[in-house]
């Protein structure tokens, strides 16, 4: 289609090297440009731990995380 083969090919080549220049464009988008938009977005991101467990020692939900942040309060007071 994008080599304008044949008869009235003409016509349809345009388009068939819209279609092959946009999945190059997308695939190059998609290989490099996003990937990079990412790693910029994670190294700006939170690195605490984001678990919802109260078992979890880490987590902000943690029983014993809300146990020493009460203490703490107390003896600030």
């Amino acid at each position: 289609m994008a080599l304008a083969l044949g008869r009235g090919a003409e016509e349809t080549a345009p388009l068939g090297r819209a279609v092959i220049g946009g999945l190059v464009a997308a695939t190059f988008a998609t290989l490099t440009i996003l990937p990079c938009a990412f790693s910029i977005v994670q190294e700006r991101a939170s690195s605490r731990s984001a678990s919802l467990d109260a078992d979890d020692p880490e987590s902000r939900y943690s029983e014993q995380r809300r146990e020493d942040r009460e203490d703490s309060g107390r003896e600030t007071q």
